[in-house]
């Protein structure tokens, strides 16, 4: 009879192709006595998992994940600042503040994302 993995990490049991947690586990069956899992994370931080086999913890565990943020989504980017507001008086400086995101809202703290800026003036 198989036995049946599961995960705990940040404190929850993680079944397999559960993604409610926000972490999706799959696992592969390599039909060798191996299994292979793979992680989808959609936060960033620092990740402690648990791996079990019928509910008993497997050797070597936990095991410690940097998840850090994906590339920057477009769509996910704000933007804050005196830059945004209507009505400014000429010569006064503006300030414009990105915030780069990535697909799932995580803030992106670091990286090599590079950022184009095109300043228009109105008529």
């Amino acid at each position: 009879e198989a036995g049946s993995f599961s995960f705990v990490a940040r404190g929850e049991t993680i079944r397999p192709f559960d993604g409610r947690s926000g972490i999706l586990v799959r696992v592969r069956d390599n039909e060798d006595g191996s299994y292979t899992v793979g992680l989808s994370v959609r936060f960033s931080g620092f990740l402690n998992v648990d791996v079990l086999y019928n509910g008993a913890k497997v050797a070597n565990g936990p095991f410690a994940a940097v998840v850090t943020a994906g590339p920057v989504n477009a769509a996910n980017c704000t933007l804050s600042g005196t830059g945004l507001e209507p009505l400014r008086p000429r010569q006064q400086p503006v300030t414009v503040t990105i915030y780069a995101r990535d697909l799932f809202g995580t803030l992106r703290t670091a990286g090599d994302s590079s950022v184009d800026a095109v300043v228009a003036t109105l008529p």
